[in-house]
């Protein structure tokens, strides 16, 4: 199947008798289009364009060392951190990706407030002097 962007054909990489097709695009994106019958005696035309935001797929294995505690959990008012090692910073996240916080920590140790936070689901990732980062997770009542 060829493909027509601005006047120019685009051979598809894949290409099947049924009529389904994938191409990759100059910006390095992904389509997908074809046919499907549908159940109404009727054809289904599809096409898709496969965005991705380049995060990893895999990450590498290593030895957690550090050992860190946060408490409570849930929490209301407050959240206390303790760990074996020094933490240089914290960045709390919420469930959908946002940084609402950073702090300077250089302790083992540290608390803060979050009742001004809504409720929720949070991602707390820390740093420590050697620069591993570890992430930990709370509820905000």
């Amino acid at each position: 199947m060829d493909i027509y962007e601005d006047a120019t054909s685009l051979k598809a990489e894949y290409d099947d008798i049924d009529g389904r097709d994938m191409f990759m695009q100059p910006d390095g994106k992904l389509v997908v289009l074809g046919k499907t019958d549908g159940l109404s005696l009727n054809d289904d035309f599809w096409i898709g364009r496969i965005i991705t935001n380049d995060a990893p797929v895999a990450i590498d294995e290593y030895d957690k060392t550090s050992s860190v505690s946060l408490f409570p959990n849930p929490a209301k008012e407050y959240i206390t951190i303790e760990s074996n090692s020094v933490i240089q910073s914290i960045e709390i996240i919420s469930v959908d990706g946002k940084l609402i916080e950073q702090k300077q920590i250089n302790n083992s140790s540290c608390g803060f407030g979050i009742d001004n936070y809504p409720a929720g689901f949070y991602i707390l990732r820390l740093t420590d002097m050697a620069g591993n980062i570890s992430e930990e997770y709370f509820v905000k009542e």
